[in-house]
């Protein structure tokens, strides 16, 4: 799946930026893929809407010949400081629709896009970052650090275990050399009635011991089948009473030290491409480490 991939990386070229080109370039080398550096320039397109007389004492033409010189000669810039060799360019438009454009006309395997936790620009969450997930049909690569990962986990969801994450997770463990756990999360029956009687009422309404240990043998099990004979990957699975499953993911993923996270968005109705997925939703919001998230199959 990840053999000699086109990696295309988003830079608004910001010192964070160098953190993801560079991640994208420790990806390529350990796929012996290619990699495509773009920069999408919204400011000379946003002048279009200007006429003549709104424009005084500058020439439009001078003005975006002097734009594009200038963010030209600081991708070359950012290329040379990061050390690396990959093709790249400056288009301008809007972020969303110029990087659907690249996938399509580099025919690009997967998208690499950086997010640090701001809220403007090529880092806003609610923006470019979950648009490009839900819209597109390639892996996206979110990165928030360094790309060294110790420990992955893959994220499996019990209802609606996609099949390509558990190859993608051993892929990723084999070129990091990385330990590889798949966690599922799985929600007590009695976890809606918390709000309408005390906990300890509800005891009796929840799953027994022994209905716990079936179900969770039961999805450990069916995620077994999936994985590689020789496979070194560690399973965990649990029943939770917690009220958000992302809650007990996000504590569990912080337990476990997991450097990388492999999940998936879901395709449930037509309507797909203008959602995530609430728990993939709120792990991207909220995980401080680096996410490679798959499309549905």
């Amino acid at each position: 799946m990840l053999s000699k991939p086109l990696i295309l990386v988003g830079t608004d070229l910001t010192p964070f930026s160098d953190t993801v080109i560079k991640a994208a370039e420790t990806l390529r080398k350990k796929t012996n893929g290619d990699l495509m550096v773009l920069h999408v320039s919204p400011y000379p397109y946003e002048w279009n809407w200007l006429t003549d007389s709104l424009v005084v004492d500058v020439r439009p033409e001078e003005f975006e010949l002097k734009v594009v010189s200038s963010i030209k000669t600081r991708l070359n810039e950012q290329i040379e400081r990061c050390e690396i060799k990959a093709q790249h360019s400056v288009v301008f438009g809007r972020n969303f629709t110029e990087l659907q454009n690249a996938i399509s006309t580099y025919k690009a395997d997967i998208l690499v896009l950086g997010h640090n936790g701001g809220h403007s620009g090529f880092h806003f969450l609610g923006g470019l970052t979950s648009k490009m997930i839900s819209s597109i049909e390639i892996p996206v690569l979110v990165i928030n650090g360094t790309l060294n990962p110790q420990r992955i986990a893959g994220l499996v969801d019990p209802e609606y275990p996609v099949k390509t994450i558990f190859p993608m997770g051993e892929e990723l463990s084999f070129l990091f050399s990385s330990e590889l756990l798949f966690i599922s999360a799985h929600q007590d029956i009695s976890t809606h009635l918390v709000r309408l009687a005390p906990i300890a009422t509800l005891n009796q309404y929840g799953y027994s011991a022994d209905e716990r240990g079936k179900i969770t043998s039961g999805i450990e099990s069916r995620i077994k089948e999936k994985l590689d004979p020789h496979s070194k990957a560690k399973v965990n699975v649990e029943i939770t009473q917690e009220d958000s499953i992302s809650d007990y993911l996000l504590k569990k993923l912080q337990d476990e030290k997991i450097d990388l996270v492999v999940m998936t968005r879901h395709h449930h109705h037509a309507l797909d491409q203008f959602f995530i997925g609430s728990i993939t939703r709120r792990i991207l919001e909220r995980y401080k480490g680096n996410l490679f998230i798959l499309p549905p199959t």
